[in-house]
């Protein structure tokens, strides 16, 4: 919805987060792609997780648990962090550049075992890893996300820092594929004019916040979680 975005008000260290649970083809094969798409506008910049994953329900760690940690968020000094995990549980990074408060950006973070981890910012490329495969999550419980909160878990690296998120986000999406160049320039310019196929509400998933998340469907893309401010 045009105008409204969900809101992480500084001064509340954790207080408000979102959390979506349950979302079953996420990392289920190491060599499984996916995509992640939001808008940003952060009212302060450093040491923050904008989006985390876990296979444990609540976001925690857990004995046996390689998945808790910070998919993407801030250095100590505001720099943009996007990582993933290995096979072997590495942490695999990518910087990107700081980032203005109180400005609206468009973040994506794509991978796939053919390019590794890729970011762009306003539709444009900035970076990539080398390729690598993914950790595949092994748990029968699948990944739950959580925006805008630390909850708890150690990151993967040392330059992403976890805390709790100030600002705005809009436009959540999760993608199980990698979005390709012409895919994340129409996110980036929402209100051009594209010829695409229109998406089709299939289902809705129980969150913990009084937005809406929706899976939809397209020819090319198995599955897709949506989430805009109600």
């Amino acid at each position: 919805m045009i105008g409204q975005a969900l809101f992480f008000p500084p001064g509340d260290d954790g207080g408000s987060f979102f959390e979506a649970q349950r979302l079953p083809m996420l990392l289920k094969s190491s060599a499984k792609a996916f995509s992640v798409s939001m808008w940003i506008r952060p009212a302060t910049v450093g040491a923050s997780t904008l989006v985390h994953i876990s296979n444990n329900p609540h976001g925690l760690v857990s004995v046996g648990n390689p998945y808790c940690m910070p998919l993407i968020g801030f250095s100590s000094t505001g720099q943009l962090i996007v990582q993933g995990l290995s096979e072997a549980s590495n942490s695999v990074l990518l910087s990107g550049p700081d980032l203005k408060m109180n400005e609206w950006v468009h973040v994506v973070e794509t991978y796939s075992s053919a390019n590794g981890i890729r970011l762009h910012l306003n539709g444009t490329f900035i970076n990539s890893t080398e390729p690598f495969s993914y950790l595949q999550n092994t748990d029968p419980i699948p990944i739950t996300v959580i925006l805008g909160a630390h909850v708890g878990c150690q990151p993967a690296s040392d330059s992403l820092i976890s805390g709790p998120y100030h600002g705005l986000i809009d436009e959540f999406r999760i993608y199980s594929r990698e979005l390709t160049s012409t895919d994340i320039y129409k996110l980036a310019n929402p209100f051009m004019i594209h010829t695409t196929t229109t998406r089709i509400p299939l289902t809705t998933i129980t969150t913990t916040a009084t937005t809406v998340l929706t899976t939809t469907t397209q020819p090319t893309t198995p599955y897709i979680a949506t989430l805009t401010g109600d």
